[in-house]
């Protein structure tokens, strides 16, 4: 283990939550930790299991998906802002998405969004929840796909 004032605390803030290894090296610079030793106790944290990539990516795909209803797409993009690899984003998130139907989710906030608008005119409702969908984060061949039940496409 690593003799840092501050491992205990991170390994706290690590253990509270899922973090990423870009989060955790926010939080010690903000507490004034010189970068190589930022990077001696990621590595550290790494190696004790407080950091693990995978598993914060499928809890981040989880928790968007059930929570905030978000698409593979956007979860996706914002997994690859937080510096994580692509190809683990990728192959994880496809995972979590199966698991978790995220094509029911999908026909739910469709039927959801279709029952709160009221316009006479038909088309202009199929685009604003066309596009609703897609700026969700769910792919357009889904969207289309889930709308079909719904609406005549």
């Amino acid at each position: 283990m690593i003799d840092h004032p501050l491992y205990s605390k991170v390994a706290s803030y690590c253990a509270r939550a899922e973090r990423c290894p870009q989060e955790v090296l926010q939080w010690l610079e903000r507490k004034q930790v010189p970068r190589h030793e930022c990077e001696q106790i990621l590595e550290e944290l790494v190696a004790e299991r407080y950091v693990d990539e995978e598993r914060y990516i499928a809890a981040f795909a989880s928790d968007k998906l059930r929570f905030s209803e978000q698409g593979p797409m956007r979860i996706k993009r914002e997994l690859l802002v937080k510096g994580l690899p692509e190809s683990l984003v990728e192959s994880i998130v496809d995972r979590v998405m199966e698991e978790n139907n995220y094509r029911e989710v999908l026909s739910s906030l469709i039927q959801k969004k279709l029952a709160l608008l009221d316009s006479p005119d038909a088309d202009a409702i199929h685009t604003k929840v066309l596009q609703w969908a897609y700026g969700k984060g769910f792919e357009w061949e889904d969207v289309l796909e889930a709308a079909r039940q719904f609406l005549r496409l």
